[in-house]
């Protein structure tokens, strides 16, 4: 679910420091146009999210408005996207280790949820320390992770600081296309390089998308394409990236580095 809010006057910073500590908030966006956050949430069932939409957001101290859809398909996301920085070879070295898709397993428990805790606080942990933390063996934790990678449960990704990744701007589309062509405006998007986000959303628009360019004049062109590839498609509102103050649970400083974590909701362990 993509929630948008507008603080209250003199309230913006109070609310960034709430959206921060909140688990259901994985990612937030300051941005520009008529909201001043985009917030990128995670529940366990499309009940929660509602109740996340109207209860949590809605009510949060500091909020004087929100909107919210649902997604409903997301065709790309930031694990899909690719900085060019390595080469074909690289890789494909890089992908060698990658675990073979197989059918949905068993539903994900209190131990799988657990490990995933423990990966979110820092990705780079042993499987012996893994085991440890959990109460299993190294060779168990690895089996139950190689899992979960495996059915689509969970998705691999590395991201750099703003620095690293040089000055790239965040351009946000909310997208109107008529419903015979939705497939194929969400295809269009897929197919490009600087595409982060491409969700098919249930709201006052009915396709989300986040792009990263280095150059905003680049989006006019996207948009003249979009309309040979998905006739009648209208991008109703552009959102500019000021800041991201948190990705996927790890909250960033200006620079865009992580300087502590809170879990998404959704790995919440009972």
């Amino acid at each position: 679910m993509f929630v948008h809010l507008t603080a209250m006057p003199g309230c913006c910073e109070e609310l960034v420091e709430r959206l921060c500590d909140e688990p259901a908030a994985a990612t937030v966006s300051l941005v520009t146009g008529p909201f001043d956050f985009l917030v990128d949430c995670f529940a366990a069932d499309q009940q929660d999210l509602a109740d996340l939409a109207v209860g949590t957001f809605a009510a949060m101290p500091g909020v004087a408005r929100s909107e919210s859809c649902m997604s409903v398909k997301t065709s790309r996301t930031g694990s899909d996207y690719r900085s060019g920085t390595l080469d074909p070879g690289q890789a494909r070295v890089v992908g060698e280790g990658a675990v073979s898709a197989v059918p949905a397993g068993s539903p994900v428990d209190r131990t799988d949820r657990l490990l995933l805790q423990r990966l979110c606080l820092d990705g780079r942990t042993s499987w012996a320390e893994l085991g440890e933390f959990v109460g299993i063996s190294a060779r168990t934790a690895r089996r139950r992770v190689d899992r979960l990678i495996a059915a689509g449960d969970v998705a691999l990704r590395c991201d750099c600081s703003a620095e690293g990744r040089g000055p790239l701007h965040e351009v946000n589309l909310q997208v109107e296309v008529p419903a015979a062509a939705l497939d194929d405006a969400a295809a269009y998007f897929d197919r490009l390089r600087g595409c982060r986000l491409s969700a098919q959303v249930f709201g006052n628009h009915n396709l989300e998308v986040t792009l990263w360019v280095r150059d905003l004049r680049v989006v006019n062109r996207y948009e003249a394409e979009l309309q040979m590839a998905a006739p009648g498609a209208r991008v109703v509102r552009r959102e500019l990236g000021v800041r991201t103050v948190k990705r996927l649970g790890h909250v960033l400083d200006r620079t865009g580095r992580s300087v502590r974590v809170v879990p998404p909701l959704s790995w919440a362990v009972e």
